[in-house]
């Protein structure tokens, strides 16, 4: 038997982490941004570390427990629990309980599994995050962590977080305090803040919502890499077709939205295709409200392109480009003017359909900057999740020493991976 196929994970029972020192308790209320449809999920990421203890002899597991303990000091709601003290209202009961942290080894070095950026893992990617032990409700918990060991002192950790108290930046915030702390600085560079309550309530709907009728679909999960070429040749073409520059993200989405719908469009000609993302407002609003420190919420607004899909698939990249900043353009004044109480347009109501493609930036999170005390991860990547209503990709940076974007997909079924596969391959 290979090694790869011997290859397993084992895991510890799971412990708890409470905070180092006494935190305060109480309830705290969670923002109108916070308790929007969809958001109460869990999100899971696996951050690699070729080297692990710094080549010193320091146990991995323990520097991050210790740096989690000290976290959860300044961040202590994150060791609290979501309580529903009334039916639909959710908030943060502060009982300082601490965090789920598991520690694992690997029956294997991670050069045995491509540092885990070869597809697909011989083991399920889910083992690599943490789950409470049996009768714990993980939709209570806020926060868990992972720590897999290994043979070849590599280490891979596990993150989840619940998207009711974080947004992407604010997770991405939190695990870097973790990581400053676990290498011994005496707080975090950045200080949290909560601040929850100062953001005004959302305006009332324009008319009564229905919950949606959901179609699951069997997307399958799949991955490309965009290469630094071929993205500075769209952003050139760009530039030579417009007069204007062109952003990264704008270029790859420009490029996978084309060829997803093209894709799509050989068995449904007629359909309308849409792409939507979420846009950080966090400048807005922390100006507007005087907000000081890291707010570590959900502070995300959405953007959305609706446009039938032959003109989607007919269209130049440039003209593509050219959608995706007109809509980001809009979002400070339709924010703003959200905030202020102004419905508008239902834009948190994203259609949950085939037609629709939701991508979500990771790669510049802050992630990579994560150090324990042995370097940064050399990568970093999404664990797919269950819920198979909406087409979804996510942009991450490839493995080290690859340099472009990885697009971590779970946006087609069966049918047309093959056709999206030779579309984005006409690409590089």
């Amino acid at each position: 038997m290979s090694t790869v196929d011997a290859a397993t994970i084992t895991k510890r029972a799971p412990a708890l982490v409470e905070p180092s020192e006494p935190t305060p308790r109480g309830a705290l209320a969670l923002s109108a941004l916070d308790r929007l449809i969809g958001m109460r999920l869990s999100r899971d990421l696996v951050l690699v570390f070729p080297r692990g203890g710094g080549g010193g002899g320091r146990d991995p597991a323990r520097a991050v427990r210790e740096g989690l303990s000290r976290a959860l000091v300044p961040y202590y709601p994150v060791a609290g629990r979501l309580a529903e003290p009334r039916p639909g209202e959710l908030e943060v009961e502060c009982t300082g309980e601490g965090v789920w942290f598991v520690e694992a080894a690997a029956a294997c070095a991670l050069e045995d599994v491509s540092h885990l950026g070869g597809a697909p893992l011989p083991f399920p990617s889910a083992d690599l995050v943490a789950r409470p032990p049996p009768g714990v409700n993980k939709d209570d918990l806020l926060f868990m962590m992972q720590v897999t060991e290994f043979k070849c002192g590599g280490v891979a950790v596990g993150i989840t977080y619940n998207h009711l108290v974080f947004d992407g930046l604010g997770a991405a915030q939190f695990v870097n305090a973790v990581a400053e702390l676990a290498r011994g600085l005496a707080e975090p560079s950045v200080s949290p803040a909560w601040r929850r309550d100062s953001i005004p309530g959302p305006p009332p709907p324009a008319k009564p919502t229905s919950a949606p009728n959901l179609t699951f679909y069997r997307f399958t999960p799949s991955e490309f890499d965009f290469p630094l070429e071929s993205i500075d040749w769209v952003k050139g073409r760009v530039r030579s077709e417009s007069g204007l520059g062109c952003t990264t993200f704008e270029a790859v989405t420009a490029m996978t939205w084309r060829s997803r719908t093209r894709a799509v469009l050989r068995s449904e000609p007629d359909a309308d295709v849409r792409l939507s993302f979420m846009a950080n407002v966090r400048p807005v609003l922390c100006d507007r409200l005087g907000i000081r420190g890291g707010y570590y919420g959900n502070c995300v607004y959405p953007v959305g392109i609706s446009a039938p899909g032959e003109r989607v698939a007919g269209e130049s990249l440039t003209a593509l480009v050219g959608l995706i900043r007109e809509a980001k353009r809009t979002v400070t004044a339709e924010f703003t003017a959200w905030l202020s109480g102004d419905a508008g347009k239902e834009r948190f109501n994203v259609p949950l359909n085939y037609g629709t493609l939701m991508v979500t930036e990771w790669s510049r999170l802050g992630y990579g900057d994560v150090d324990y005390g042995w370097g940064g991860p050399g990568y970093v990547f999404p664990v797919p999740g269950e819920l198979n209503v909406l087409g979804t990709c996510v942009y991450v940076r490839p493995p080290v020493p690859k340099q472009g974007v990885r697009l971590v997909m779970r946006c087609v079924e069966e049918r047309h991976v093959a056709a999206f596969q030779s579309e984005l391959e006409k690409l590089v």
